[in-house]
């Protein structure tokens, strides 16, 4: 009897946690498919700006300034009356997101680096 009620109540529970139902669901794809536009956007113009010398968070501003277009579109569509403080949050998160992108590169560039030093062997031209 006890197993039949944990059973019914974690049913419930989990019946919660399903799905998650949008307000307008094709806006939330358009604002999904903004976001990974303006993260596109992101990873294209990073290569660009970043010096490996530099600060990252100096980098990233350069770079979401870059895809502000983008970052602008995404707002819009997300919030449809934004006020300065969106504005501000949603260049913010830009920012956070190409400083991940710029570290994320140069992590990349350290481990080719190390690896072309061990002796990896070439590839055969």
């Amino acid at each position: 009897m006890r197993s039949l009620v944990v059973v019914l109540l974690f049913g419930l529970v989990a019946g919660c946690q399903a799905i998650p139902v949008y307000e307008n669901p094709p806006k939330q794809q358009k604002v999904e498919r903004l976001w990974k536009a303006r993260d596109l956007c992101l990873l294209a113009h990073t290569p660009q700006f970043d010096d490996h010398v530099s600060d990252p968070r100096k980098v990233a501003r350069f770079v979401a300034l870059s895809c502000s277009n983008e970052t602008n579109q995404l707002l819009e569509m997300a919030i449809p009356e934004p006020n300065e403080k969106a504005r501000l949050a949603f260049q913010q998160e830009a920012e956070r997101r190409a400083a991940a992108i710029v570290v994320d590169f140069r992590r990349v560039d350290v481990a080719t680096e190390r690896h072309k030093q061990i002796g990896a062997p070439t590839p055969l031209q």
